[in-house]
């Protein structure tokens, strides 16, 4: 047994980190599952994006104990880097949209600026975006918004494809009776 641990040393302390890593991501992620619209797409990309790290972490720790020249390095890099757009291309065939959801909250004209929260299935990043509007939009309104897809970069807002108008909270809508229903009762 010691013989393994003075061997593989470095390669189990690095498992043992990555599993109590990955117990820590899911419980976060278990934990907040109320905050995601969607959950699958979140958990996906971070468990994802784990086992890849710890995969290339391991790799390099086996690489350099068998490595014999340089060129085995060059050939891990090359693989961790196909591994990375493999992931890129399966994420993006099975959870990408081109469309995201955000609030108005001003209007100019044909612009309107819209506040946008983080969207990874989306790739668009959390902020303030000016974008076409498309139809008649208010202030507080929610809109879905098309997303422009720029390759390695993150995806900006372009214009509005839907409006969803804002309800009133339940405290400011009115109580009284509408004046239709109270002029048919009387007659």
């Amino acid at each position: 047994m010691s013989f393994l641990l003075v061997l593989f040393g470095s390669e189990l302390y690095l498992a043992l980190l990555f599993a109590l890593y990955f117990a820590y991501l899911r419980y976060i992620i278990l934990k907040n599952r109320e905050f995601f619209i969607e959950v699958e797409p979140y958990r996906f990309f971070y468990y994802g994006l784990t086992v890849i790290g710890f995969l290339s972490f391991l790799g390099y720790l086996l690489v350099r104990k068998l490595a014999k020249n340089v060129y085995y390095f060059y050939a891990y890099l090359v693989i961790i880097f196909i591994a990375v757009l493999g992931f890129r291309y399966l994420y993006k065939s099975k959870f990408t949209r081109d469309w995201t959801y955000g609030v108005v909250e001003e209007v100019k004209g044909e612009l309107v600026r819209i506040d946008v929260h983080d969207d990874i299935r989306a790739n668009v990043k959390p902020g303030k975006y000016w974008v076409e509007s498309a139809e008649d939009v208010e202030v507080g309104d929610i809109v879905k918004v098309l997303v422009e897809e720029r390759i390695f970069r993150s995806s900006i807002p372009k214009r509005i494809l839907e409006v969803h108008k804002a309800k009133p909270p339940s405290s400011e809508t009115s109580t009284e009776p509408k004046a239709e229903s109270e002029s048919s009762s009387s007659k």
